[in-house]
This record gives structure tokens, C-alpha cells and sequence, in this order.
């Protein structure tokens, strides 16, 4: 047995709650997954959508913690894969004719970003 600490090529960030459903994540996510990392974060930078902000600072998260906890050169990190999953629900409701009511569902979701070194 070695004592040595392998040195790891994979990196993550974690983001909790955040006020999106995992469809409408998983259409951005599916575009950038498999780039490199400064490309994602150019990618993201013109998307319309809401949640592209937000996935554009986890990306650079990601690449701070390969930097600085990893030792790991942010020029070769790409996104290995991006996992996108359901956290809690907010149940609302609407009124309706004649008494009744329709649920309104408001999902949150959790995303995780991995970024593996290519050498």
C-alpha cells in the first residue's frame, strides 16, 4: 500500500434548490454537455433562457474548485456530465368555476456539474 494521494482528473459542483424543473434544465444541459468548460460558459452567456446564469456560475464554480482545490489547468477541463434531478415540489392551487380548484405545481430542482481533465 502506497501512501501517496492519487492525484483525481474529476472535479464537481453541487447546486440545491434551484426554482427551475429538471425539463426545462435538461434542454440547455444537453447542448453543452461534452464541450470544455470556457466554451460551456461562452455558450451559456447568449442563451435566452432563465436558468443559463445560473448554470454558467456553477460551471465556473466548478472550475475555481479544480484550480484551487485540485491543482488541476482550467484550459484543459471539459464537462463530463451534468446531472440534473428533482428536489422538492411547491403545491399550489387556482381557483376554478364553480367552486372548484386545479393544482398548481411549482418544482425545484438539484444540478450537479463533473469536470474531467483531458490530457
Amino acid at each position: 500500500m502506497s501512501s501517496k494521494k492519487e492525484k483525481t482528473n474529476e472535479v464537481s459542483a453541487y447546486l440545491k434548490s434551484v426554482k427551475s424543473s429538471p425539463l426545462k434544465i435538461l434542454k440547455i444541459t444537453r447542448n453543452i454537455r461534452g464541450m470544455t468548460a470556457s466554451d460551456a460558459v461562452k455558450t451559456l452567456k447568449f442563451c435566452k433562457l432563465k436558468i443559463a446564469p445560473i448554470l454558467s456560475s456553477l460551471i465556473y464554480s466548478a472550475m475555481s474548485n479544480a484550480e484551487n482545490n485540485h491543482n488541476l489547468d482550467i484550459d484543459n477541463l471539459v464537462i463530463g456530465r451534468i446531472d440534473v434531478g428533482k428536489s422538492f415540489v411547491l403545491k399550489r392551487f387556482s381557483a376554478r368555476a364553480r367552486g372548484r380548484s386545479n393544482r398548481i405545481t411549482k418544482p425545484f430542482s438539484n444540478i450537479r456539474v463533473v469536470l474531467v481533465e483531458n490530457n
